[in-house]
């Protein structure tokens, strides 16, 4: 990976996974040098360059764009964009460490101009607009994928994954409107009105809160994978060179076999043989990606097949990749990593938004009045973001449990004071009345007589 062989020569490295993130980052983080990807999702490489070299605060920061279309024409298409210099993947690091130093200059200081004097803005005020928006920045990004993902399953006609998406794209809204009603302005007010002059909860510094779901994470380089080929020798050979690199392995024969211990264990990785008894690779396949609880485990072919045909039909049936036997090693190991990683994002990625469901669940048991402060305990214990939310979540939902508590011992209170004074306006009404006035003198005149 190309970040880690830059740390290697001493440079520090942050890193953006899609245009309008890397677009942000500049401005937060002000590199010396930004690397950009010209095949980006949400905004690609080339908006985002023009973005950055049209704002005053980013455009002297010089970019070198990455690209792995080594097309004529693709230099001057960058440079056009704002780009400051070109180089085509896979990178030569010797090629690029030279472009890259003759590009960095390390500015000097400037002498700090005079503080203008700011609007005094509530402490409370600030954090809580600051932590809306960069709870609100991991959802965007979600939403935005799930819509992308949702055109190109409609344009490859795969029905069964537009369902999943749509709810995805539900859920992230449906917290995003969560988000801004709980950080409405008027919320916040009545909020620190109520709580007292000094929280003792202490709060997390908001520098541990700037940690993003997809930021950038060590790479999964072990995995449980099953090896399936009906060949003996080639599963020896092949399960020991995955054993040596640290991966745990497991031997199917036929489709079958796979299929079975495929549902009855967890397996980070499949590689198949095409050529196989009673089930062969592609019938396999075609079983593993129709099933709604095994398509999403990530399959590499390895055939002795060299034919365009059936590396064509592999891929349109949803396999990861395709690999001629005898395999190259270096290769096989990077394909292998480069689909647990894949694998490991995906996992992080549905753990995100299973939680964030929990949180939508909270919501409508909170207006329903069932909602059960504890059941978010363990989302509270995260450091991150929602994590975050989950506390802020659960100290409005006490304060909101508190005020109706305390609304209905007023409400009591106010109902025994009425009780009381209809009690005195009938006694008072009785006293007034003729009949009442007549038996009090005859009880006068009873006394006396």
């Amino acid at each position: 990976m190309l970040s880690r062989r830059l740390e290697r020569k001493g440079y520090e490295i942050v890193m953006a996974f899609d245009g309008a993130q890397g677009v942000e980052m500049a401005h937060s983080e002000r590199p010396v040098l930004i690397l950009m990807d010209m095949s980006l999702p949400v905004m690609d490489g080339w908006e985002a360059t023009r973005r950055l070299k049209a704002d005053a605060a980013t455009k002297q920061i010089p970019v070198i764009a990455l690209t792995a279309h080594a097309m004529s024409g693709d230099r001057d298409k960058c440079i056009e964009a704002g780009c400051d210099d070109y180089d085509t993947k896979p990178v030569d690091l010797a090629r690029l460490l030279e472009k890259m130093q003759a590009l960095i200059v390390i500015p000097e200081p400037e002498p700090e101009p005079e503080p203008e004097p700011e609007p005094e803005v509530p402490e409370d005020e600030d954090f809580y607009a600051q932590m809306a928006r960069e709870i609100r920045t991991p959802l965007n990004q979600i939403i935005g994928y799930s819509e992308m993902l949702a055109e190109e399953a409609e344009e490859l006609e795969h029905a069964a994954f537009s369902a999943d998406l749509q709810r995805i794209q539900v859920a992230g809204k449906q917290i995003l409107t969560l988000i801004d009603d709980l950080f409405a302005p008027e919320r916040i007010e009545a909020l620190q009105r109520e709580l007292p002059p000094a929280s003792t909860t202490p709060m997390m510094p908001m520098e541990r809160l700037m940690l993003l779901p997809f930021a950038p994470q060590e790479k999964k380089t072990q995995g449980a994978i099953l090896v399936v080929d009906d060949t003996p020798v080639n599963c020896d050979v092949l399960c020991q060179r995955l054993e040596r690199q640290g991966h745990t392995t497991a031997i199917a024969h036929n489709g079958r076999q796979a299929l079975e211990m495929l549902r009855s264990r967890s397996f980070d990785l499949v590689l198949l043989d095409i050529m196989m008894p009673e089930l062969d690779g592609y019938q396999t396949l075609e079983q593993i990606k129709s099933d709604p609880t095994l398509r999403h485990i990530p399959v590499i072919m390895i055939s002795a097949l060299d034919e365009i045909e059936s590396i064509v039909r592999c891929i349109e049936l949803g396999s990861e990749d395709y690999l001629h036997k005898p395999f190259d090693p270096t290769l096989l190991k990077a394909r292998i990593g480069a689909c647990l990683e894949k694998k490991g994002l995906r996992d992080q990625e549905m753990l995100y938004l299973q939680q964030v469901e929990r949180l939508t669940t909270a919501a409508a048991e909170v207006e329903a009045k069932t909602f059960d402060p504890d059941s978010l305990a363990d989302l509270a214990r995260r450091t991150d973001k929602l994590g975050q939310l989950a506390r802020v979540f659960q100290r409005m939902a006490c304060e909101v449990n508190a005020r109706e508590h305390r609304l209905k011992q007023q409400v009591q209170a106010l109902q025994v004071a009425i009780d009381e004074a209809k009690k005195q306006r009938m006694v008072a009404e009785i006293a007034e009345s003729d009949h009442f006035r007549q038996l009090q003198k005859r009880a006068k005149a009873y006394q006396e007589g």
